[in-house]
């Protein structure tokens, strides 16, 4: 999802038109499909991937509800390492999400 849009003169990771907070994909799901979860594959630090989870206090519902890859690399450089740390280090950094996503 980081790279849907593209935008000259920038590397196309995050613009404002592919986050949930301003994408509109969760209300197009919600009014069509109101009992769909919407996953966003995006491969981003946690402090990024809050973002494709839209302005959810505004709403029923939040744009998306499972953004789950920013852990996704961490767990096979924790396998490698045969160490928790990268896991425990990368969940630390998440920011808080709506209830009911992930």
């Amino acid at each position: 999802m980081p790279y849907l849009y593209a935008e000259e003169g920038t590397n196309c990771e995050n613009l404002p038109a592919n986050t949930g907070s301003s994408s509109g994909y969760g209300k197009e799901i919600d009014a069509h499909c109101p009992d769909t979860v919407l996953l966003a594959e995006a491969n981003q630090w946690p402090e990024d991937v809050v973002d494709y989870f839209g302005d959810y206090r505004r709403r029923r519902r939040p744009e998306c509800h499972g953004v789950p890859f920013s852990v996704m690399p961490r767990i096979f450089m924790a396998v490698r390492r045969e160490s928790r740390y990268p896991v425990s280090e990368i969940l630390a950094k998440t920011p808080a999400i709506p209830s009911g996503c992930q």
